[in-house]
């Protein structure tokens, strides 16, 4: 099972990883800016991402239609959404390139946010070869 903020393509819907949560109110700042990750395909996958978003809602919606439009219309599935952190989105690929897993982490940070999907991928995929696809964080300028 994937810890917090971490999400695997094989989980069922149950187990999606909704990384919501209250700003930090400590430095004044309690503005949240929420982030989005869709996908679609497996052996040749598309993505959507969005950051940056006042609610969550906007952020699921901007991420699921570029998904949408990259992918020709095929059916996408939320990966993550994630509240003031940073996502990172890697690609299991077998040593012919092709992709057999997809992986998704949201930290505080984009280091961690990456070690996460990067450990996620590693731990669980039959794919030799786990690289970060897209990187960013929900705090970023637009």
């Amino acid at each position: 099972m994937s810890s917090p903020g971490q999400y695997k393509t094989g989980c069922v819907n149950s187990c999606v990883a909704t990384c919501l949560h209250e700003a930090d109110n400590s430095n004044g700042n309690s503005r949240s800016r929420f982030g989005a990750v869709y996908v679609a395909g497996r052996t040749q996958p598309f993505y959507g991402f969005s950051f940056a978003w006042r609610t969550s809602s906007d952020a699921m919606d901007e991420a699921a239609a570029q998904c949408r439009d990259q992918s020709g219309g095929l059916r996408c599935r939320r990966l993550l959404v994630f509240d003031n952190k940073c996502a990172s989105i890697v690609f299991g690929r077998r040593d012919n390139n092709e992709v057999v897993d997809i992986a998704g982490a949201a930290e505080p940070s984009q280091r961690a946010a990456s070690a996460g999907a990067l450990a996620l991928c590693r731990g669980t995929s039959s794919a030799p070869q786990c690289r970060v696809e897209k990187e960013f964080c929900s705090n970023d300028a637009p």
